[in-house]
């Protein structure tokens, strides 16, 4: 999936568009003990109650892929001595084909939720059903609304947390007066959400699901491994920890300053010219050892490469471009100092050996330079007459 199929999704959830037809849900407590399921039907639902559902399942696709949004793939699972283990996708499928209806596989699927999802306090099982008639779309992209190419048949599953209400001071019509009011389980925004399929070219896409993290910290990795299996999405910091071990430990632990720079800089002008793409720019094992050999990395430490990767990533994944660094600042950080620039004036910060030691220099001979808000004299010391 890509974020302008994303956003497609998104756009049907309002009144005038949506088709859902029917919805679900599961009330789990911080022990994992069920209170209550429900199903309801969603077209009978106020506005104002649907109005509100539609927002949390906006929620529950937004942000950006690599960091909120993660194309997941189903694996194969295996049992203790290695035979096959079970088809982690039969399940999503049965959810799916069953539209809701079935309290068999509505159960069977909200077990399997709570025990991977081990969360510590109240929160909502939510599932909603659509069957959406895609629009074909003209050679200009404009979309036919008569012309039907596929029906895109998806379960929406959202995991939200359920919170008591702080007291507030109202006014009560009856007497007259401000009272406090009760305190009372409030639904909140998705924490963690899977579309099923996904919605890949406009077609339905079983191989996997789209997965949402509202904290892109916390992106759950123990309970997709539970659920969907394959291998599960890194976080965007995870991948900035990966790369930067695999430039120290290619380079020899000899890391220059000018070597990160360069990368930043070649890197950057690659996230510029793909800014327009459906897709953001993803680097493969190839992609990465091209650019450090375009950043000027010698042969002798690229042939270090393979094994630096393959030790620090035994299971090849795309790292996304974006994730890795920071185009709109380069940031240097020693023991209580961090130095930010933009990256387009990271050129001015020198190393130097001074005195025998190396130092990081800023020349200030043409620059107003403030330390706490005060400007301070720069250029060259004064001389005496």
């Amino acid at each position: 999936m890509n974020k302008k199929e994303v956003h497609e999704l998104r756009r049907r959830f309002r009144k005038e568009k949506s088709t859902i037809r029917k919805m679900c849900g599961c009330y789990v407590n911080g022990d994992g003990e069920r209170i209550t399921s429900f199903r309801e039907t969603f077209a009978m639902l106020s506005e104002e109650e649907q109005d509100k559902y539609f927002e949390i399942f906006k929620k529950g696709m937004s942000g950006s892929f690599g960091h909120n949004l993660f194309c997941t793939q189903f694996g194969e699972t295996e049992d203790a001595e290695g035979n096959p283990g079970e088809n982690l996708q039969e399940l999503f499928l049965k959810l799916r084909d069953s539209e809701l209806e079935d309290d068999g596989i509505l159960d069977e699927f909200y077990e399997r939720v709570i025990t991977a999802y081990g969360y510590r306090d109240n929160y909502l099982i939510l599932l909603a059903h659509d069957a959406y008639d895609v629009p074909s779309r003209t050679r200009d992209g404009i979309e036919m609304e008569d012309a039907s190419e596929d029906v895109y048949s998806y379960v929406l599953c959202l995991l939200c947390p359920v919170n008591l209400t702080d007291y507030d001071i109202c006014y009560d019509a009856q007497s007259h007066s401000f009272r406090n009011t009760n305190r009372r389980w409030k639904l909140e925004a998705p924490m963690h959400a899977m579309l099923f399929p996904m919605f890949t070219d406009r077609m339905s896409d079983i191989t996997g699901t789209l997965f949402y993290s509202r904290d892109a910290k916390d992106i759950r990795t123990d309970m997709l491994a539970a659920l969907i299996g394959g291998l599960t999405p890194i976080s965007a910091k995870g991948q900035r920890d990966i790369f930067g071990a695999i430039v120290e430990e290619t380079l020899g632990g000899k890391c220059e300053y000018d070597d990160v720079r360069n990368i930043q800089d070649i890197l950057s002008d690659r996230i510029e010219e793909s800014k327009d793409a459906p897709e953001p720019l993803v680097l493969s094992k190839a992609d990465i050892s091209g650019l450090l050999a375009d950043s000027g990395v010698s042969e002798e430490n690229l042939q270090r490469f393979d094994t630096v990767y393959d030790s620090v990533l035994p299971k090849e994944q795309p790292l996304q471009a974006t994730n890795i660094i920071d185009t709109k600042k380069m940031e240097v950080k020693l023991e209580g100092i961090k130095i930010t620039s933009k990256p387009e004036r990271a050129r001015l910060i020198k190393t130097q050996m001074i005195d025998g030691r190396n130092c990081l220099v800023i020349p200030i001979d043409d620059e107003e330079v403030f330390v706490n808000g005060i400007a301070i004299t720069g250029g060259a010391p004064k001389t005496e007459d």
